[in-house]
């Protein structure tokens, strides 16, 4: 999900890898099963 309201870049465990590129867009006018955050950890051993 983006600034812009209604428009999710990227794409879903429910798209074709080639329809998930950063690019590429979906518009939503409401809650959906296939939107929304992904959360991403970085882990650093020393």
């Amino acid at each position: 999900m983006i600034q812009k309201e209604g428009l999710a870049k990227g794409g879903s465990w429910n798209d074709l890898p080639e329809d998930s590129e950063l690019n590429d867009y979906q518009i939503y006018d409401g809650p959906s099963v296939t939107i929304g955050f992904r959360w991403v950890m970085e882990v650093i051993e020393k």
